[in-house]
């Protein structure tokens, strides 16, 4: 399948937590299992970083959001 990256939009931001939720599944049963059954990053926590340009999104042939990342500077440094 082919992916594209974009920048997010804030009328995507209730699919974040769906994607962040199914990916987090994949830690089940590994050291990192607490992952799993954190909570997702709030909207209003990501809405800031999509009005900065900061946060981006890969969409599937629809459009549609099945990955997103943000990226911020910690000292000098670009964290995604």
């Amino acid at each position: 399948m082919n992916y594209r990256i974009r920048l997010a939009r804030l009328e995507e931001l209730p699919a974040f937590n769906a994607i962040e939720r199914a990916a987090a599944q994949r830690f089940c049963g590994t050291a990192f299992a607490f992952i799993a059954s954190s909570e997702p990053m709030p909207e209003a926590a990501i809405a800031p970083y999509i009005h900065q340009g900061r946060a981006w999104v890969a969409v599937d042939k629809a459009d549609e959001p099945v990955g997103w990342a943000i990226a911020q500077v910690l000292g000098q440094q670009a964290h995604l």
